[in-house]
């Protein structure tokens, strides 16, 4: 096998496993399809952030330190809890003020950092 051969093998790999379709992929390729290219890149960078930072601190070790606090793990339930609660009750509180399906155009910045929230 040729160097080329292998190293095109290795990159259809490499991108057939990055392209899960997921909630993530799903977001970013509404974006890019609604807002064009430049929405769903920034969308697309701030998944990306979130998941350099959940990188470094598995390299940094985190996870023996929340596997060995309670205290973490309860909280983390709480705020979890918490986050499900208000967006449901959001959610039902707003069902009838859907006017359009596309919301209004948002921002480079705006973009990133939602993704970044939910990515984390």
């Amino acid at each position: 096998m040729t160097y080329l051969k292998f190293f095109i093998s290795c990159f259809l790999v490499g991108i057939s496993t990055s392209c899960a379709v997921g909630p993530i992929f799903v977001l970013t390729f509404n974006r890019s399809a609604v807002y064009g290219f430049s929405k769903g890149f920034a969308t697309a960078m701030g998944a990306a952030l979130a998941d350099a930072i959940f990188f470094a601190l598995g390299l940094l070790g985190a996870l023996s330190f929340f596997e060995n606090s309670k205290n973490f793990t309860i909280a983390m339930d709480v705020v979890g809890a918490g986050i499900l609660l208000y967006l449901g009750f959001k959610a039902i509180q707003n069902h009838k003020k859907v006017e359009s399906a596309i919301p209004a155009n948002i921002g480079l910045f705006t973009a990133g950092l939602k993704s970044f929230t939910l990515t984390i």
